[in-house]
């Protein structure tokens, strides 16, 4: 199969394919690119071939819909690098940091990936670090059960002992008190 030999055909294909929606703001750096994660599993598996066997074992541990995620993310991630650098996708090789966020061997581009539901995030800057954030909405029937599932139990009985708008808003700034974080 020519995609399977050449990596550069398989990015071109995938991005051809609309898993990412352009350059959403172009003002200078960082440029933003909005992901669509509501592909089909045929375009799951062709994004999961730019990955390296060991960011396609990290999707894997995942459930469905994160692995989805996962996979559609990343390959957005390399495709766009790989753009801005004039590479192909697999010679970009990443580290981690002390604090666990990757970043690119040798260092620059800078850039933040985040995902939730149906739509990712990437912003890539050559300027220095930086951080994207998008998350689905969700109505506010769902907090209490986002925050006894997500939240640490201090940290959940803080935000539901909030009314109203206080709840939102905590709910909103309280992103130290995850078990995720």
């Amino acid at each position: 199969m020519r995609e399977a030999r050449h990596p550069e055909n398989l990015a071109t294909s995938l991005r051809d394919a609309n898993l990412l929606h352009g350059v959403v703001a172009r003002t200078g750096p960082p440029s933003l690119w909005l992901i669509d994660l509501r592909q089909d599993e045929t375009l799951v598996e062709r994004a999961a071939r730019l990955l390296t066997a060991g960011e396609r074992r990290r999707a894997d541990r995942g459930a469905p819909a994160v692995r989805r995620q996962q996979i559609l993310s990343r390959a957005a991630l390399r495709i766009v690098l790989a753009r801005s650098l004039g590479c192909p996708p697999a010679a970009l090789r990443f580290v981690t940091d002390p604090s666990g966020k990757p970043r690119l061997a040798g260092g620059a581009p800078h850039f933040s990936v985040s995902h939730s539901g149906d739509w990712g995030l990437i912003a890539v800057t050559p300027l220095g670090p930086v951080g994207v954030d998008i998350e689905r909405c969700v109505p506010i029937s769902e907090l209490e059960a986002i925050a006894e599932r997500s939240f640490a139990p201090a940290a959940a009985r803080a935000l539901l002992s909030q009314r109203g708008e206080r709840r939102v808003q905590a709910f909103t700034a309280s992103g130290r008190g995850s078990k995720r974080k």
